[in-house]
């Protein structure tokens, strides 16, 4: 049997699950033939459910210019935003991690549906400097957080609740660092990876670095060796 699309099987009675792969953000996926929707939480809406239902209402009632004040008050900035007057005395947001927007109303997060759910990013250009910054909150002990392998690899990984970082450029074996402190007490934490060549640098909360160096006859790790 050639199955139509949504089916398998012998007989192609079975419908594919679709939900095995959903990115509903804030909702609940609901699989359907050849596809799914989400089902939003209560607060959130659209296709992913990756908005929250306050910028919806914002937009239908005002257009931008009339949403931006001229005064700092402590509702302008939605999520626990931080408002402040530039330089030319106009009122922003400085967002909370996750959100985005002149209110800070647009999600802008990753949310983990299964434990060994992970996000795939397009090749990054490490020829020769890399930044990388990522923002995350967690309460497990283990776990990868970012992981780049060919002709050597970048890992960052939770490891008894510290985080531990390999850099090996191609110069075997790679170099490891941890940071000092434990981050999975469920709070908000920034980690940022820089890589110059043979260095290393791992910062997290922006308040403290430590580095590395993988010595070697390799000078980078270079990335346009690999296809796609």
């Amino acid at each position: 049997c050639k199955c139509p699309l949504g089916f398998e099987g012998i007989n192609c009675t079975d419908n594919i699950d679709d939900c095995s792969n959903h990115t509903c953000q804030f909702g609940v996926c609901i699989d359907k033939i050849n596809g799914y929707t989400c089902k939003c939480h209560s607060g959130f809406i659209g296709k992913f459910c990756e908005i929250t239902s306050q910028l919806k209402s914002s937009l239908l009632q005002n257009n931008r210019t009339e949403i931006l004040s001229k005064t700092c008050t402590p509702e302008i900035c939605s999520n626990n935003g931080i408002c402040y007057e530039d330089s030319l005395n106009r009122v922003q947001c400085r967002c909370s991690p996750g959100f985005i927007g002149d209110r800070c109303l647009m999600l802008k997060s990753v949310h983990a549906n299964r434990n060994d759910s992970y996000m795939k990013l397009s090749k990054p250009k490490i020829f020769p400097h890399l930044n990388i910054t990522m923002i995350f909150s967690t309460i497990q002990n283990n776990g990868i957080l970012i992981y780049f392998g060919h002709m050597g690899h970048i890992v960052a990984e939770l490891f008894m609740g510290r985080i531990r970082v390999s850099h090996d450029i191609g110069n075997s074996p790679g170099s490891v660092v941890f940071s000092y402190h434990t981050v999975n007490d469920g709070k908000i934490h920034e980690l940022q990876l820089i890589s110059i060549g043979q260095n290393f640098s791992l910062i997290v909360d922006r308040s403290y670095t430590r580095f590395i160096n993988n010595r070697g006859i390799r000078t980078y790790m270079n990335t346009s060796e690999m296809d796609g």
